[in-house]
């Protein structure tokens, strides 16, 4: 498995001084995610899923734009009860049972920016990528991905790996170590 220490985990582009993780920018850091998350569907076979393969795409989509940033769009509990009670637990869209809190556009936490969603319309709204050079990216992400780094038997890079959870913040701390003392 490839880990180059001072290097990003997911494409080995030399790390900045100042940079505290492991990959040189979100997109690299959710591409490395997508690839574990379908590496895990294709093992235990959701794949057959269509809504899963979906997911996966976006998920290849949403991090060769540059991330989706999962830490950025955290709400908190607090924030999250008043939704449900504003949108009396109902789906703003289509009034089924609420399930999912959504993001109606960019990272803000609050209220306003929020809304409740059922699973169907969330997957909707997030799944579907809206961008011109979604299928573009579709073609010539996908692919290369799905070939070098999904299909192989054993992970080619150590973040594609369910081992890359429990190792990586060790992995940083002997980073920080080395570079601040």
């Amino acid at each position: 498995m490839l880990f180059t220490p001072d290097a990003c985990a997911n494409c080995d582009t030399a790390l900045a001084i100042d940079v505290r993780g492991l990959f040189c920018a979100t997109g690299c850091r959710e591409t490395a995610k997508a690839i574990r998350y379908a590496r895990a569907a294709l093992r235990d076979g959701r794949l057959d899923d269509p809504e899963v393969m979906r997911a996966v795409d976006a998920k290849f989509v949403w991090a060769r734009m540059g991330g989706y940033d999962t830490r950025e769009r955290r709400v908190p509990l607090q924030v999250l009860a008043k939704v449900r009670i504003r949108d009396q637990g109902r789906c703003v869209k289509c009034g089924a049972s609420g399930e999912e809190v959504d993001h109606i556009a960019g990272s803000s936490p609050e209220p306003e920016n929020l809304q409740l969603l059922c699973r169907r319309c969330h997957h909707a709204k997030t799944m579907v990528v809206r961008a011109p050079e979604a299928d573009y990216v579709l073609r010539a992400v996908r692919l290369p991905l799905w070939n070098e780094r999904v299909l192989p038997d054993g992970p080619v890079r150590l973040c594609d790996s369910a081992e890359w959870v429990r190792v990586w913040s060790g992995l940083a701390a002997e980073r920080r170590r080395r570079l601040h003392g």
